[in-house]
């Protein structure tokens, strides 16, 4: 049969055995519909606008080509010249969507899509029936779930500016491209441009490294106290705890009352001094600090002088083991002698200083 053009035709009817064309005419809808016209393929040029098409077989949009993948032939569009597409048109209020289903009912409908909401401007991607990631009218993704880089042998994530310019990124190193050139197989690497800022428990600042490298945490426990007032007359023969009357700073609040108390488990550096005076024929001084479980001394000895001396200074560094919860002090036991010794007010030399190291 030689191809037949229809143009401007209002209604037509041309049964022929089981083969039929129909253009109806009747009502305000006219349509056009196709039964086994001998069972032939069907060559539209120009535009279709349809409420309804139940096509059988594989269809093509501006193409009659085969070959594509047997997963996806189903529709093929375009001319394979030039630009092609199709465009979901929705309203500027409402969306538009793709889904892939394996089912009718239930979640199956849905059970994957593409959704762009045109009220807001967003696009977000459907797994397994639920969003898992999104991107807003600004550009910001949110991805729910794990992100896994799994695959190619230089495993990075890089910011830059419009000019390409590189400001930070993330890599898992495995070989060459070494976005940082000391890294190594397996090593894990972030880099910055400039500072590099890590923040916890909101948006703030918890530690900072500096483009020179310098690392700063303004919020690591440290404190730092010294006598303001005098501690006269000390009894022997027993531990005197040493007050302190000021403190310069104490960052998490951890020191009160002559007692600083660990707030997370640890390795604390702890440093203290004291001056003594008006020291008589005092045997020993045995200077500490004392820990929940552990008491660090240092012993010295007066019996061979020759004399009293007018004063004395201590001074003890110590790395100590904190659990959360344990406290540290400072004593001094004076073994026998006259109890006249004087623990000074010296800011210089009466100290006590702790700071947690990891």
């Amino acid at each position: 049969m030689a191809d037949v053009k229809i143009s401007e035709l209002t209604a037509l009817t041309s049964p022929s055995g089981g083969e039929e064309l129909v253009v109806n005419a009747s009502g305000t809808t006219k349509k056009i519909t196709i039964d086994n016209l001998f069972n032939q393929d069907i060559d539209v040029t120009g535009k279709v606008t349809a409420d309804a098409l139940d096509v059988s077989g594989n269809v093509g949009i501006g193409n009659t080509a085969s070959g594509f993948n047997a997963q996806a032939d189903n529709l093929s569009v375009g001319t394979g010249s030039g630009a092609n597409g199709i465009t979901i048109y929705s309203g500027n209020d409402s969306s538009g969507n793709i889904f892939f289903a394996d089912g009718t009912s239930g979640d199956d409908p849905t059970r994957g899509g593409i959704n762009y909401n045109h009220a807001d401007n967003s696009i977000s991607f459907r797994v397994n029936d639920s969003p898992k990631m999104s991107i807003d009218s600004s550009g910001k993704t949110t991805f729910k779930g794990e992100i896994d880089l799994a695959t190619g042998a230089n495993k990075k994530i890089s910011w830059r500016d419009a000019d390409d310019t590189f400001r930070a990124g993330i890599q898992a190193v495995t070989s060459g491209g070494q976005m940082i050139a000391t890294s190594s197989a397996n090593d894990f690497a972030l880099r910055s441009q400039s500072n590099m800022l890590f923040s916890a428990g909101g948006n703030i600042e918890r530690m900072r490294i500096d483009a020179a490298g310098i690392v700063t945490k303004p919020y690591q426990p440290a404190f730092s106290v010294y006598k303001s007032l005098a501690q006269n007359n000390i009894p022997t023969a027993t531990d005197t705890v040493i007050t302190w009357g000021t403190e310069v700073y104490d960052v998490g609040s951890n020191f009160a009352s002559n007692t600083f108390t660990a707030p997370v488990t640890g390795k604390y550096f702890l440093n203290t001094g004291i001056r003594v005076d008006s020291m008589d024929a005092v045997h020993y001084y045995n200077f500490y600090i004392n820990t929940s479980n552990r008491r660090y001394m240092d012993i010295h000895d007066y019996s061979r002088l020759t004399a009293d001396p007018t004063y004395w200074s201590f001074s003890m560094t110590a790395i100590v083991d904190m659990d959360a919860g344990d406290t540290a002090t400072v004593g001094i036991y004076q073994a026998s002698g006259a109890t006249q010794t004087d623990i000074g007010q010296d800011v210089s030399r009466s100290f006590f200083h702790g700071y947690l190291l990891g």
